[in-house]
């Protein structure tokens, strides 16, 4: 499906985009092909935040820029973007043909920090884009879009997880079935935003290699502990999400703990010092909870908090080298509107 740079008027040329961003709570990793195939009842849980992405996207007839944090990039065509950090911008502008485009990045949430930020930007801009071309598509196509572009990009496989909040917002499930993606969004959950804390370490997280080590060494030894882990993954998943519809959420915390252990055996990679110090911290204070964003190797922490402890927490970890984010649960997905009106 190729759409063509041709008939928008020059005042439809102007979008102003904004999504949420993530915290998953339990189940990444089992959203990349084809480890899902290989559980019982696979899914992810995960929510969306305020850590929100604004993008402006303006058309032009030739050249291509990309404005971030002050400084604008620009190349003169799609050859030359494709050799640098933007290639995966580059591969988007390919398949919608484009012959100039400005993208000017207005708001993400810390580098590096784990909550998904460049998964959010990439739905901003197909969204974005197909809007501009009045091309109505499914959310369940621009997430399967989105994934073949990233892999293509990085080139091994990547999951789909991060995709649905910023599109969807609130609390989600995503389950993983034969030939399809079920999403379902978690209603009557308010509640849970006043026990909720996210804390980023200041370490720069990387996550998609680090599955992709993950995923190979699931599927070369099926008896080995990174197949049984992810088993146990999979288990604690589906046990937190029928603790959350219960509103139960000191065993929700529980499990997020659970799924800590496990996950950070899968590859030494996962943890790191920084995530071990804040941890330490959560433990004095009497935290039920605690879940590092992604892959891990830093990023961001989400901390279930018995509201009575919570600023107590939030001030011993502020003696740490991270910095508290002041997000919360956003219950609506992405907004898309003329830049001009």
């Amino acid at each position: 499906m190729q759409v063509l740079h041709t008939g928008i008027s020059l005042k439809k040329k102007e979008l102003l985009i904004k999504a949420p961003t993530r915290v998953d709570l339990s189940g990444g990793t089992l959203d990349i092909w084809p480890l899902f195939c290989f559980y019982e009842k696979p899914k992810t849980i995960n929510f969306a935040i305020d850590g929100y992405v604004e993008i402006k996207i303006s058309l032009l007839n030739s050249n291509f820029f990309i404005k971030e944090e002050e400084k604008v990039f620009e190349f003169k065509n799609l050859k030359q973007m494709m050799e640098g950090q933007f290639k995966l911008y580059a591969l988007v502008f390919s398949y919608f043909n484009l012959k100039g485009i400005k993208i000017e990045i207005l708001k993400v949430p810390p580098k590096f920090s784990g909550l998904g930020g460049s998964s959010s930007l990439l739905m901003c801009l197909l969204k974005g884009l197909f809007f501009l071309f009045d091309k109505k598509v499914s959310n369940s196509f621009l997430i399967s879009l989105g994934k073949d572009l990233e892999a293509k990009n990085m080139g091994y496989p990547t999951g789909t997880q991060d995709f649905y909040p910023p599109l969807y917002g609130g609390i989600l499930c995503i389950n993983y079935e034969l030939g399809k993606e079920r999403i379902e969004k978690i209603k009557g959950l308010k509640e849970i935003e006043k026990y909720i804390l996210i804390y980023n370490t200041g370490v720069k997280h990387h996550s998609g290699s680090q599955n992709f080590d993950v995923i190979k060494k699931a599927i070369e030894k099926k008896d080995g502990f990174v197949w049984k882990n992810l088993k146990e993954i999979s288990r604690i998943t589906n046990d937190m999400y029928n603790f959350i519809k219960k509103r139960d959420f000191k065993k929700v915390g529980l499990l997020m703990k659970e799924e800590w252990d496990s996950r950070k055996e899968l590859s030494s990679s996962f943890n790191h010092p920084e995530i071990d110090k804040a941890i330490e911290v959560a433990k004095k204070v009497g935290v039920w909870g605690w879940k590092p964003c992604g892959a891990a190797g830093g990023g961001s922490i989400c901390f279930l908090v018995p509201e009575e402890r919570k600023e107590t927490f939030k001030n011993n970890l502020n003696l740490l080298k991270g910095e508290v984010l002041p997000y919360n649960i956003v219950w609506k997905g992405l907004d898309i509107k003329y830049a001009n009106r």
